[in-house]
């Protein structure tokens, strides 16, 4: 079973002025400092035109240009390559952040028709694998879109199940005719067997072609405990008759914002950090929550794959990036990342999960 995480703010975070280390305090690049640790399954996110802006709920949003992009994705590969690690390419067909309600697509895309959307999803999945064929990084994993429960590029799988799936299968066949050694991973959110029975039999009725059935598993999110995460990671592995990747996962060290005025993500959502259970969000409680995680889910027999998000996940003070661009601020997840708060930012215990589980 391949245990690792998302590394896609390695090189932002750093080019901006965030400071990795070990746990002795040692300078490295954040690679080194997960690589020995057995983290070896990197997943790399990738938008389509990140800085566009794109209107959320009536709000402005935009990610910084320059950054989660093809290019990007192929340079962050490159370096997880030369550390042993597989890498799990993350496509989100969007500008911006997707999640079960929000798959805003491209704004390359806005207006295209369904045939012109298939043809665009086909065309943009096949031109980011080739690059990253030609960079000598063919991915072991492909995820075709985050959390797509509801829906891709603003398709809906309940008002447009056909079209939805239709964009899943032009994604798909992409993936097998750049890159046929990729094994491809759908990515639904958190644990409900309703929703994922449901999408099973439609994606087995539309006829789709992948490998992989991937679940968000979070205690927090899901109030479930490691039992009850792991016996629906088995269920699904059954239901689907496909191997189970947990695409995403995480346990808090802290309940402390990093900055005056601020809340962590657990606080300021209300929830209870580690589910009914008790390890505690600290630094001991996040390793050994994350170790019995992944043995559990290794108990499975049907797991093949575990991506916590977000390990590498720092708060540090703003700074420009080469392209101008403040960095810094909120990363979203710092409270569960396996790196503490800065200025330079220590490995935490939790990371030896990764390599005594």
């Amino acid at each position: 079973m391949a245990v690792g995480g998302d590394i896609t703010y390695r090189r932002m975070n750093t080019a901006a002025g965030g400071v990795y280390a070990d746990s002795a305090g040692r300078r490295k690049d954040v690679l080194d400092v997960l690589a020995p640790q057995g983290f070896d399954l990197a997943r790399i996110r990738v938008y389509n035109k990140p800085g566009n802006v794109v209107v959320n709920e009536g709000e402005e949003q935009q990610l910084q240009p320059g950054w989660q992009d093809i290019d990007d994705a192929v340079k962050n590969a490159q370096a997880a390559k030369a550390r042993g690690m597989k890498v799990l390419l993350s496509f989100h067909y969007s500008d911006f952040w997707t999640n079960p309600g929000l798959q805003i697509r491209p704004a390359d895309w806005k207006g295209y028709s369904q045939s012109q959307l298939e043809t665009a999803v086909y065309d943009y999945t096949a031109r980011s694998l080739r690059a990253m064929r030609r960079a000598g990084v063919t991915p072991q994993y492909v995820s075709i879109g985050n959390e797509i429960n509801n829906a891709l590029a603003d398709v809906s799988r309940w008002t447009s199940p056909a079209d939805y799936f239709a964009l899943l299968k032009s994604a798909s066949k992409a993936v097998r005719d750049t890159s046929p050694t990729s094994k491809i991973v759908i990515h639904l959110t958190t644990p409900d067997s309703t929703t994922y029975a449901g999408w099973i039999d439609d994606a087995r009725a539309n006829g789709l072609d992948y490998d992989i059935m991937g679940v968000s598993l979070y205690p927090f999110w899901t109030n479930m405990s490691i039992g009850s995460l792991a016996n629906f990671a088995s269920w699904v592995g059954t239901a689907s008759g496909k191997p189970v990747m947990v695409a995403e996962t995480g346990a808090p060290w802290t309940l402390k914002a990093s900055g005056a005025g601020e809340t962590s993500l657990i606080e300021r959502n209300e929830l209870d950090p580690d589910g009914p259970e008790n390890y505690g969000a600290t630094p001991e409680g996040q390793l050994r929550w994350t170790r019995e995680f992944f043995r559990a889910m290794y108990d499975t027999g049907k797991v093949v794959g575990i991506s916590y998000w977000d390990p590498i996940s720092i708060d540090f003070a703003d700074g420009a990036d080469p392209n101008g661009w403040i960095v810094g601020g909120d990363n979203e997840v710092e409270d569960t990342s396996f790196f503490g708060y800065g200025p330079t930012h220590k490995a935490l215990p939790g990371l030896s999960a990764f390599r005594t589980w």
